[in-house]
């Protein structure tokens, strides 16, 4: 019968029977069984036997003439009984209580009797059971697991038994003789694992190199391969559980229940936007953030994803030697989680009117974005707020990159992208809670002076990017992930009595979402 909730797999039995006995007695008549059963642990099924006659007369036996047929019909919940219609001068339905009429057996066997007085019989039978595993699993999952299975068979020493009656002459079967799918099992303990895929129907009919024995197959238990990420073992068919971008993950899998092994190499197989390694170059250069595969063959790893998923997929690999020394390569696990990672945004508000200002004195000439006389105006400079609603608490920074093109100054004329300054935190860090208002401010005044008369020029492109880092977890463990990109730039310049020829600013931009990190060659200056 099929077994499923509590085990998480089921067996379907199939029952086929067919006998033909044929008893020849010369010059008298022939009589002809022929028997057939056929019956599914899903299904039900049914059988019918038909009895023959015929009379042998001046050297040959003529046509057969049907004597009494037998029909009989089992369900499937209960094949311990059924209906049974018989024909043979007295057709009413009977009901029997006998089990469905043989064991789970392979039978192929041919034999023929001849008597010293001339009589015959003929013995052709062809059985066969054919245990089917449901491995089941929830809805829509593909993870694989290890299934163990204790096996037995008995050698038939009785071609002619018809497969139900009182049990004939056997003998055992040396457990190692005994496979399913190839896989021999083990001599002491007649034990068998083999991997299959959830939600999916495979053949587990033990063999044995013979025409006729019997078998069984039981105890089975399913071992799944399951995932933990942070302590939460993974649902196999969607996510269960929701981690911020930047968190960092620890990833563990294990066998449920335990499997018994001598070794285990494992592989992580994680995919999306995820990194493993974080390298801090000589000199200024911005840290490289990759995903380092090599790191990737451990019991456990750990790392950062970096951009959203309603369901992002995490997948083990596992090839593992059993205690019995038995190997069983690529067992792939499966789980599911969420990410979250907030969507930063331009503040409303007055939009910024960032305007280049100079002014002049006997000593020296001066270009500033946003600075009216000698004062800063916050009001024509570069400036901007940002808000970060989060359903995750934490805080946002920008860091801004920077292309510079100024006219007298050494090293300000660049068109490699560099940091502008000497850290990644132009501006904040901010706070963000769990909140739809998480705001911070950006402002900038790119500006240079020289001796009075001196032409200047100040122009620049501008990469902010707005990062977030999630205090869920160990929150110095975690990594600041992009949210988005502000662009903007400027182009300012004086002549020799100090006017304003060029005022050209373009910007703040929305925020354009992405996930890169910020690259930069140097910090500047």
């Amino acid at each position: 019968m099929e077994l499923t909730a509590s085990v998480n797999w089921g067996i379907e039995t199939i029952y086929y029977d067919s006998y033909t006995a044929i008893n020849e007695f010369f010059e008298t008549e022939r009589d002809t069984i022929s028997h057939s059963v056929y019956w599914d642990s899903i299904a039900g099924g049914s059988g019918s036997e038909d009895h023959y006659f015929s009379i042998y007369s001046n050297g040959s036996y003529g046509a057969d003439q049907l004597d009494c047929s037998k029909d009989w019909v089992w369900n499937a919940s209960n094949p311990s009984s059924g209906t049974e219609t018989t024909s043979c001068g007295g057709p009413s339905p009977t009901t029997v209580s006998d089990p469905l009429p043989w064991k789970s057996q392979h039978c192929s066997v041919f034999v023929v009797t001849t008597y010293p007085n001339g009589d015959k019989d003929t013995w052709v039978r062809s059985a066969d059971s054919t245990l089917k595993l449901h491995t089941n699993g929830v809805p829509g999952s593909t993870s694989q697991s290890i299934f163990r299975f204790n096996v037995t068979a008995d050698y038939i020493n009785n071609s002619t038994w018809n497969g139900y009656t009182s049990n004939p002459a056997s003998s055992s079967v040396s457990k190692n003789l005994i496979s399913i799918q190839g896989q021999s099992a083990d001599a002491a303990t007649g034990q068998i694992y083999l991997k299959f895929s959830d939600n999916s129907t495979v053949t587990i009919t033990p063999s044995v190199s013979n025409s006729f024995y019997t078998f069984s197959a039981y105890n089975i238990v399913k071992h799944e391969l399951r995932i933990k990420v942070n302590g939460t073992t993974l649902e196999q068919d969607q996510s269960n559980v929701t981690f911020p971008a930047g968190q960092k993950l620890y990833f563990v899998s294990n066998w449920s229940p335990a499997l018994s092994t001598t070794s285990e190499d494992t592989f992580w197989l994680p995919t999306g936007s995820y990194v493993n390694k974080i390298t801090d170059p000589f000199g200024d250069p911005s840290p490289i953030y990759q995903h380092d595969s090599a790191l990737n063959n451990a019991a456990t790893t750990q790392g950062w994803y970096y951009s959203s998923s309603a369901s992002q997929l995490i997948s083990v690999s596992k090839d593992v030697t059993l205690s019995n020394g038995q190997v069983i390569n690529g067992v792939v696990g499966k789980g599911y989680i969420g990410l979250y990672k907030p969507a930063a945004q331009l503040a409303v508000g007055p939009a910024p009117t960032p305007s280049f200002h100079t002014w002049y004195s006997y000593f020296n000439s001066k270009i500033n974005l946003g600075l009216t006389g000698v004062h800063p105006n916050p009001n024509t400079s570069m400036n901007y707020t940002i808000n970060v609603p989060s359903t995750y608490a934490g805080k946002f920074i920008i860091t801004q990159l920077c292309q510079l093109d100024y006219n007298i100054l050494p090293g300000w004329s660049f068109t490699e992208w560099k940091l502008d300054g000497n850290t990644d935190e132009y501006s904040g860090p901010y706070t963000v809670q769990a909140d739809p208002t998480n705001t911070g401010g950006f402002q900038d005044q790119p500006q240079m002076n020289a001796a009075a008369g001196t032409p200047l020029r100040v122009k620049g492109n501008f990469k902010d990017y707005i990062r977030y880092r999630p205090s869920a977890g160990i929150s110095t463990d975690n990594i600041y992930v992009t949210l988005g990109i502000v662009t903007w730039s400027c182009h300012g310049e004086t002549d020799s009595t100090d006017a304003i020829i060029t005022n050209t600013i373009t910007g703040p931009s929305n925020v354009s979402a992405s996930s890169s990190f910020p690259t930069w060659t140097n910090e500047h200056p």
